[in-house]
C-alpha cells in the first residue's frame, strides 16, 4: 500500500465557485447573477455575463478573498482523520495564481485544514511514487493510479472509467478499501 495521497484543494476540499459567486455579490451586487449559478462546465465566467474583467477579478482582484472565505466542504475533516488514523500522508495540491496562494494559506490554517505538504502544480498528471490522487478534473486523474474523481455539476458527463465518488470522505473511504 502506498502511505501517501494527493488531494486537490478547490471543489474537494473547499466550495471555491461559491465562494467566487459570494464574494462578487458583495463587491458587484448589480452584476452578479441573483443565485449562485450551478457551474456546468470549467468555463466558470459564462455564468456571470454581467460581470467585465471577470478572469482578473476572480484569479487577481479578489483572488485571496475568494481563497479564505469559502465554505470547507461536507465531511472534510472527518475524511481528513481517516487518512491520519491509517498513517497516510496527506499531500494537498493545487494550481493557484501567486494572488490566490496567500489566500490558501490562510484558508488552510484557519479551517484547521490538517495536511503534510502542500504542493503549488498546473499539471497534477505528472506524479511520483504512484501516488493516488483526488481531484474533480477528470483530466487530472489516472485510474492507472487508482484516482478518484469527485462527482461535481461540471464533471458528471466527462468520461472517466476510474472510480468515482461525491465528496472527499467517500473518496477515502474507497481509498482505504483499494489499499488497506
Amino acid at each position: 500500500m502506498n502511505d501517501k495521497i494527493m488531494i486537490d484543494i478547490d471543489g474537494v476540499i473547499r466550495d471555491w465557485t461559491g465562494s467566487v459567486y459570494s464574494v462578487l455579490k458583495k463587491y458587484y451586487p448589480n452584476e452578479a447573477p441573483t443565485e449562485s449559478p450551478i457551474i456546468t462546465s470549467w468555463n466558470i465566467e459564462e455564468f456571470y455575463p454581467n460581470i467585465y474583467g471577470f478572469h482578473h477579478l476572480v484569479f487577481d482582484t479578489h483572488a485571496e478573498e475568494i481563497c479564505y472565505s469559502a465554505k470547507v466542504l461536507p465531511f472534510v475533516h472527518r475524511a481528513l482523520n481517516m487518512l491520519r488514523a491509517n498513517k497516510i500522508e496527506i499531500i494537498l495540491n493545487s494550481h493557484q495564481t501567486p494572488n490566490m496562494l496567500e489566500g490558501t494559506s490562510k484558508y488552510l490554517l484557519i479551517n484547521n485544514i490538517e495536511y503534510d505538504y502542500f504542493i503549488v502544480s498546473n499539471n497534477k498528471s505528472k506524479r511520483f511514487d504512484n501516488i493516488t490522487l483526488i481531484d474533480d478534473k477528470f483530466s487530472n486523474c489516472d485510474p492507472r493510479y487508482n484516482d478518484i474523481l469527485i462527482n461535481l455539476p461540471h464533471n458528471r458527463e466527462d468520461i472517466y472509467r476510474g472510480e468515482r465518488a461525491d465528496n472527499l470522505y467517500y473518496a477515502v473511504k474507497k481509498y482505504l478499501e483499494l489499499n488497506l
